[in-house]
């Protein structure tokens, strides 16, 4: 047999056994790949059990994805910085307006000694020819006279070296101008005279004894004219005076033209 023959003749053996040269192949394979797991697995037994080669499922899942592993608190960390509102206590005008000034403050008021000795002490409401409403009071230097005006338009002088506390009454009492209530009442700094404003546009001076005739009167200005330089007196009513603390003859007063005028 020629080598061409021979090479027809094994092309058309492995033709007609194709099928079982497949079958063969396949069942090859499994052997092998069997081969191949059981030895893995012996080895696998050798090196400490097959728990190291399939390892539970839950080391390779993840249990947190992205960041959220890493959060602040947030919730606590506002809670820290929260402000909490200080109770400051109430001011003294804050008791005074809502009426919750403690019995154990009167009494430290009370017991608090005064520093000044009271020397006479009178209660107007007493004498039945007292003011209505006292608006003006002036002590002399000595202490030992008062002068007080309301607005009945009476001025009342009151002696206190010899005044009934229980009963007291003026010595001398007169109404400077009818109908005016009185703005002011001012002992001078030497204590003989008193300056006596009503609520008009003269000032007065009056004697310590309370006579009812003015010693000295000024003048009431002309209020039709329109500059208050050239008018010698007051055109409205004096609402303030007081003596020159130096010169007793001299003393200021103001009224509601505007004006401040020195005599």
């Amino acid at each position: 047999m020629s080598d061409d023959e021979a090479e027809m003749a094994e092309l058309r053996a492995v033709r007609e056994g194709r099928g079982f040269t497949s079958r063969a192949r396949a069942a090859h394979r499994q052997e092998s790949v069997g081969a191949t797991t059981s030895s893995s697995t012996s080895s696998s037994s050798g090196l400490g059990g097959g728990s190291w080669l399939l390892p539970p499922p839950e080391m390779h899942l993840p249990t947190q994805f992205g960041k959220k592993g890493n959060r602040v608190d947030e919730e606590a960390v506002h809670k820290e910085h929260i402000r909490v509102p200080v109770e400051e206590p109430p001011t003294v005008a804050a008791q005074a307006l809502a009426g919750g000034e403690s019995d154990e403050d009167d009494d430290d008021r009370r017991e608090a000694p005064s520093r000044i000795p009271d020397t006479h002490e009178i209660c107007l409401d007493l004498c039945p020819e007292s003011h209505k409403s006292l608006t003006a009071l002036s002590m002399d230097p000595k202490g030992s006279r008062m002068v007080t005006g309301g607005t009945d338009g009476m001025v009342r002088y009151w002696d206190l070296n010899g005044i009934n506390a229980m009963d007291p009454k003026p010595f001398r009492e007169f109404a400077p101008q009818e109908g005016y209530p009185i703005n002011c009442v001012r002992f001078s700094n030497t204590g003989g005279q008193v300056l006596v404003l009503p609520a008009d546009a003269r000032c007065r001076i009056h004697d310590r004894n309370g006579t009812s005739a003015p010693v000295q009167q000024s003048v009431k200005g002309d209020q039709y004219i329109r500059d208050l330089q050239h008018t010698k007196g007051h055109t409205a009513t004096i609402t303030d005076g007081h003596w020159h603390p130096m010169d007793p003859s001299k003393w200021i007063t103001s009224s509601l033209d505007c004006t401040i005028r020195i005599w």
